[in-house]
């Protein structure tokens, strides 16, 4: 059985929206934290843009906020990331969500967004719920 067949069973997703549409819909307003233990990441999402994104090296470097970027999620289940001049910044091929981990397979990656790239990220969803 594929993943997102798995992810709709255990969340009891609804087949109308994509899973990804539907994972990435329930993260609006929460703040995720990227587990690694060379580089800091917080990333956030509203409804049309991914922002609160900080990122850099947790060797002595310091963040460094990154700007607003458009969203889309794709047919296919991957997720764009586009800067203003509409440009593809970065991109997601594969989004889980298991608990309170987000879970990504990072794909296509702009020379200026090379610096936060790794393979497969896993995000801790750090929003205390009420």
């Amino acid at each position: 059985m594929p993943w997102f067949e798995q992810i709709f069973r255990v969340l009891g997703l609804s087949r109308k929206k994509s899973g990804t549409r539907q994972i990435i819909d329930s993260l609006i307003g929460r703040t995720l934290e990227l587990i690694d233990d060379e580089l800091f990441e917080e990333i956030g999402f509203s409804d049309r843009a991914f922002g609160g994104h900080v990122f850099g090296s947790k060797r002595g470097g310091g963040g460094v906020a990154g700007p607003m970027f458009d969203y889309r999620v794709r047919r296919n289940g991957s997720v764009e990331f586009r800067y203003g001049d509409r440009e593809l910044r970065f991109c997601w091929d594969r989004v889980e969500l298991s608990g309170n981990e987000l879970v990504v397979k990072c794909g296509y990656h702009h020379a200026h967004c090379k610096s936060f790239y790794r393979p497969i990220k896993r995000f801790l969803d750090r929003r205390e719920v009420a």
